[in-house]
């Protein structure tokens, strides 16, 4: 028999060798064929793609949606903005109740870091968008938008029918 005679034998040998594997992988009811379910909204991930919406949120590891306000996630979730700050989705909140001091969004439950115009440098108050002042926390009363929001409304602090301060979002870099 020559090296092409025994070649083949042996990738005949092989192939036998990794059906039969495959069979009786199969036959006994492994699941090591079969494609992983995705988690649906709030269950615990790690990745965007083990959820349904491919939207893990990083923050606290949960399936996500996108969102605009609280109200929207339900349950002990926040309307959050991503980290990269491609939009808003639903997470656990993490970090700085709102009217709390930030520097940075990543600061903030909500990932809203407000700053008064001209005053980067300067401590913030976190936030989040409303739709009315009832979305708001004592203290927050105000609803009103912002320089840089457009038409979405955030919670400022004061009283209904009070002035709004002027803030401006801390942009994500």
């Amino acid at each position: 028999m020559n090296a092409m005679q025994r070649a083949q034998r042996v990738g005949v040998a092989a192939a036998a060798s990794l059906l039969v594997a495959v069979m009786a992988a199969s036959s006994a009811g492994c699941d090591f064929l079969k494609p992983k379910a995705k988690k649906v909204f709030a269950e615990a991930c790690s990745l965007d793609s083990d959820c349904e919406s491919l939207d893990c949120a990083g923050q606290s590891g949960v399936c996500s949606k996108a969102c605009t306000y609280n109200t929207e996630c339900g349950g002990d979730l926040v309307c959050r903005q991503k980290d990269d700050g491609s939009g808003d989705h639903c997470a656990k909140p993490v970090g700085q109740h709102l009217n709390g001091s930030c520097m940075d969004p990543g600061d903030c439950e909500n990932g809203h870091c407000l700053k008064h115009v001209g005053e980067d440098n300067a401590p913030g108050i976190c936030s989040r968008f409303c739709a009315a002042s009832a979305d708001c926390p004592d203290g927050m009363k105000i609803c009103d938008t912002i320089s840089d929001t457009g038409v979405l409304k955030m919670c400022l602090p004061g009283n209904v029918g009070a002035p709004a301060p002027k803030f401006g979002t801390l942009a994500r870099s």
